[in-house]
């Protein structure tokens, strides 16, 4: 199918939502653009361990969803009774692990936030004990399809290399968060979608910058992401070959920046 011309937005589309790369922003995005949905053409899962209960739904409720959006391992394709496509964002994954400790620190709602609070678990302490899966390769683990257990366990160059044969062969388009307008104007050239204004939501606050975090703690970081780091580096490579197959991109890419800024 020619993504590009079709006159339609393209539908039966699965939003694979990564924690802390930009996801809430981008439901937000999905939802505006398929407003037109019925309610019951729509599912949101959001958390992951809330899988099951969309698993577990009938063969009719599966067989009217046209848009499934949340926090899922690869492989909800296969509930599914259509011809589905992925979508998802990456990020990088130092800035990723860093946003997701201090959001969990913040946040009363993570099923962390008392044990980091209640025990004064420092970034490096919260890495080194394994505190919450999302910490240690979360975007390969995701695209691999990983179970609730697999998720606590260390990734491997298999669940790696059919991560990347997933990525290749099961997503229409993988964008970059810190490319984000420019990932949005590709979706909109791809699922001929309208113009996908937004405003950022979910935002961690109290986070510190990666310059002030100590060198240990980053390479730390880097060690407990090594297939991260590689599938994000292969991921900027297509994104890069997606927006270079954008006619006058820099030209569009000026004008949605300059529209949005007035919408702000």
């Amino acid at each position: 199918m020619n993504y590009l011309f079709n006159k339609r937005k393209l539908e039966n589309i699965i939003f694979l939502h990564i924690p802390k790369a930009g996801g809430t922003t981008l439901r937000h995005v999905f939802l505006n653009q398929y407003k037109y949905l019925k309610s019951h053409e729509i599912y949101t899962i959001n958390r992951t361990k809330e899988t099951e209960i969309f698993q577990n739904l009938s063969h009719q409720k599966k067989q009217e969803i046209k848009l499934l959006i949340g926090h899922m391992p690869f492989g909800m394709h296969k509930e599914l009774n259509h011809n589905f496509k992925y979508i998802t964002f990456l990020r990088n994954p130092i800035e990723r692990v860093i946003s997701a400790y201090y959001y969990n620190k913040e946040n009363e709602s993570s099923d962390v936030f008392d044990l980091i609070n209640g025990n004064k678990l420092s970034l490096y302490d919260y890495l080194l004990n394994n505190i919450e899966p999302w910490s240690m390769n979360a975007m390969t683990k995701h695209l691999y399809g990983c179970n609730q257990k697999q998720f606590k366990e260390n990734c491997t160059e298999d669940m790696f290399n059919e991560a990347i044969n997933n990525l290749n062969s099961n997503f229409i388009f993988t964008g970059i968060v810190e490319e984000f307008n420019k990932s949005l104007i590709i979706l909109k050239e791809k699922l001929n979608w309208s113009n996908p204004y937004y405003k950022s939501l979910n935002i961690t606050k109290n986070k510190i910058s990666k310059s002030e975090i100590d060198s240990n703690v980053l390479q730390l970081i880097s060690e407990l992401n090594f297939y991260d780091i590689k599938l994000y580096k292969f991921a900027r490579i297509k994104f890069l070959s997606d927006w270079n197959m954008i006619n006058n991109s820099e030209k569009k890419l000026a004008h949605y920046n300059k529209k949005l800024s007035a919408l702000s």
